[in-house]
């Protein structure tokens, strides 16, 4: 049996940033691979929050990735490895 996905990229994606969001409005905090996670979407769709009040700041902090406007490749590949820095980062 072959199993393929038929969710868009941006679906899964806003589904897990979802999730982060409620979960830090829940706890109030969140672990550091959460924020990185949810910088790098935020960076990356910046465009969701147009015409959010705060829309200019986090225009400023999304430009402060190499995301906006980026490639699904590119996000990927740049939020595997800064992961992967946090998560060492951790360990130690």
């Amino acid at each position: 049996m072959s199993v393929k996905n038929s969710f868009p990229v941006d679906h899964i994606v806003m589904t897990i940033w979802t999730a982060v969001h409620s979960y830090k409005v829940l706890f109030g905090n969140i672990s550091p691979e959460m924020k990185v996670f949810y910088g790098i979407v935020q960076s990356w769709r910046v465009q969701w929050w147009e015409g959010e009040s705060d829309f200019e700041e986090r225009l400023l902090v999304a430009h402060r990735f190499p995301l906006v406007g980026a490639s699904r490749e590119l996000f990927c590949e740049f939020g595997r490895e800064l992961l992967q820095k946090t998560w060492n980062a951790e360990s130690l």
